[in-house]
Order: C-alpha cells, then sequence, then structure tokens
C-alpha cells in the first residue's frame, strides 16, 4: 500500500485527488491546501482523509511515502525539494517550473536522494497517442513528414493564462514523444485580445531530420476542439483527443485504380478508425506513477524529457517577444526577422 498526500487543490489537484482515492492500492493520508474553502471542499467529499493548512505537517509525516504537488509554478522547485530531501518521491503537476534553473534543482535532488520525481504530462498517456507512437515505431506511416495539432478551448476557459504554457504545451510534448527528437528551432506569432498575454497561437518547430511540427492554441475558441495528425508516406493518423467512441483514425490514399467507385475524385482516401481500450489518460499516468515507486521502472515523462519541452516553450516566448523571429532552442538566440524594430 502506498500512502500519499495532495498539495493543492486547484482543478488539476482535485482531479488528482479523484482519480487516486479510486486506486485500491492507494491511500490518501492527507490533503494540503491553504485556502479554507478547498479544505471545506474535500473535508465534505472525503471526511476520512486529514486535511491540514500547515505544510510542514505533511512534509515531517514518515508515513507519507509520496506527494502529488499542484501548488503554482513560481513555488513547485523549493517544495519539491523539500519534499525529496524528507524522503518523499513526487508527481508535479504542470508547470514544474518557470525556468531551466528550477527543473534542474528538482533534477539533482532528484539522483541525490534518489526519489522518484515525474512530471504530468497526461497526453502521453491517451490511449490514441500511446497508439499512434507504435505505429510510427513500426513503419506502419512511413517517414513522418510532420505533425500538426490544434487545441481550442472556450474563452471562459482562459482569462489572464498564457495558452503557450496553459494549453500548447500538451501538443509540444506529444510531437516531441512521437518524432522522438528536440526541434533545433521554433518560431511563434500570436494575437493579444483581451491582454497583454497572447490568447491565440501559432507555433512552428524544426526538426534537424527535416520533420516539422505547426501547433495551433487558442483560449477564445467558440467550443472545445482538440485534434492531432501524424502525416507519414505511406498514410496519415488522425487523433481527435475529445472523442472518447472513435479516437484514431488511419487515413490511406488510394492507387490509381482503385478509385474507379468513387469517380473522379482525386483526393479519395480510405479510412480506418482503430479500436481502442477506454481508459482515462490522468489515470494511466497516475498509475504509471505508482509502478515508477513500487517497480522501479523509469518515467515516461523523465526530466531530461521535460527539461526539452521548457525549452522550446522558452524558446517560444522569445520568439513572440520578437514577432515571430527564429529562435535557436538549444542556444536561445534570436535571428531577427528583417525590417522589425523594437518598440520605442
Amino acid at each position: 500500500m502506498i500512502r500519499l498526500a495532495v498539495l493543492g487543490l486547484g482543478e488539476r489537484g482535485r482531479q488528482r485527488l479523484q482519480t487516486l482515492t479510486a486506486l485500491p492500492e492507494v491511500a490518501v493520508e492527507m490533503v494540503y491546501d491553504r485556502d479554507e474553502t478547498a479544505r471545506r471542499w474535500v473535508k465534505a467529499r472525503y471526511p476520512e482523509i486529514e486535511v491540514v493548512a500547515d505544510l510542514h505537517r505533511v512534509l515531517a509525516d514518515l508515513a507519507i511515502h509520496a506527494v502529488v504537488v499542484a501548488l503554482p509554478a513560481a513555488e513547485q522547485p523549493a517544495l519539491v525539494c523539500q519534499a525529496i530531501a524528507s524522503g518523499k518521491h513526487c508527481l508535479v503537476e504542470w508547470p514544474p517550473a518557470v525556468s531551466l534553473e528550477g527543473l534542474r534543482e528538482i533534477q539533482a535532488f532528484s539522483r541525490e536522494r534518489k526519489r522518484v520525481a515525474v512530471i504530468s504530462l497526461p497526453l502521453l498517456f491517451h490511449p490514441a497517442a500511446v497508439r499512434a507512437k507504435e505505429l510510427i515505431e513500426r513503419g506502419d506511416l512511413g517517414w513522418v513528414f510532420y505533425v500538426s495539432a490544434i487545441h481550442h478551448r472556450p474563452a471562459s476557459f482562459l482569462v489572464d493564462q498564457h495558452v503557450t504554457w496553459s494549453l500548447a504545451y500538451e501538443e509540444v510534448s506529444l510531437a516531441l514523444f512521437l518524432l522522438g527528437e528536440t526541434p533545433r528551432r521554433v518560431r511563434a506569432t500570436g494575437f493579444y485580445f483581451l491582454n497583454h498575454r497572447a490568447d491565440t497561437v501559432s507555433l512552428h518547430l524544426e526538426f534537424l531530420s527535416g520533420r516539422h511540427a505547426l501547433v495551433e492554441v487558442s483560449g477564445l475558441g467558440a467550443e472545445p476542439s482538440r485534434s492531432f495528425s501524424v502525416v507519414g508516406s505511406k498514410r496519415s493518423a488522425r487523433l481527435d483527443l475529445l472523442s472518447a467512441q472513435a479516437p484514431l483514425a488511419l487515413h490511406t490514399p488510394l492507387r490509381e485504380g482503385e478509385t474507379e467507385a468513387l469517380g473522379s475524385n482525386p483526393w479519395a482516401l480510405e479510412t480506418r478508425w482503430l479500436s481502442l481500450q477506454a481508459v482515462a489518460a490522468l489515470q494511466e499516468e497516475t498509475q504509471h506513477f505508482l509502478e515508477c515507486i513500487g517497480q522501479g521502472r523509469a518515467p515516461l515523462a523523465d526530466l531530461g524529457r521535460v527539461e526539452d519541452l521548457l525549452r522550446v516553450l522558452l524558446a517560444a516566448d522569445l520568439s513572440l517577444r520578437y514577432d515571430g523571429a527564429h529562435v535557436d532552442v538549444a542556444r536561445q538566440s534570436v535571428q531577427i526577422p528583417m525590417g522589425w524594430r523594437a518598440a520605442a
């Protein structure tokens, strides 16, 4: 039995708490939050769980083996390091830090204390994403040319958040996971309709292999929309990440002579929907974290992979600042666009 505590009761913290309490091999012993309303929410639904406003109560409890950290990004590196130093494994909700230095602190502490530190990227555990990775590795799609993603959320979802960090990060992480490489440079353009933070952003990632990734995100969508496409030389895969019934389709171009039944349509495709096991990505990720603790498995979203993701997002931020300049991911150097002038 693994004994856990949840630190922070924002949207993701509550989702994780609900997931953990449904697992038979887990005992949630304690929940921490500074907000009295959040603590009352837990007490009303989970009276058997101890709810505290003192973080040191959790860190000092030797019976707790692991913690889920779901606090503001600026607080997380120091708190995760404290938790690791107290002997606890950590599942850290996104974002783990807002700088590479903060993430490297977590890396150093987890290596030194030999504790598991997993950064939450649940999209990597979506059944359609797992199957798409298998198709790519088997060569079923041929040579992958590019991937593209669209992620729109209604205007009520985001008001004062940067959509690159609150929406695009999972699509970018999936692109890096499926292609198995880090982009050499990034270009980002955005619109600022509501405030000083970009609420609609387009990202273009270029890889050394010649592949590309295109990601479009918006916090002003009329309705939720989330899809991901992998385009290969043999066929393409489309992931509908909001569909529980048919989340993955394979599209194969028909050869000459096979389109007679469809008339003269030059864009005829054979579409095949793949049957997938209906599992919740958040539950799969939580189970993976428990296996990393109990069985010594290496985390899928290891800290090296997360560092690559942070580099891409920081490069995107820099590109937005320079009005769509190309930014080198490794060196964070900017190629200034022709005709660009700094604001007075």
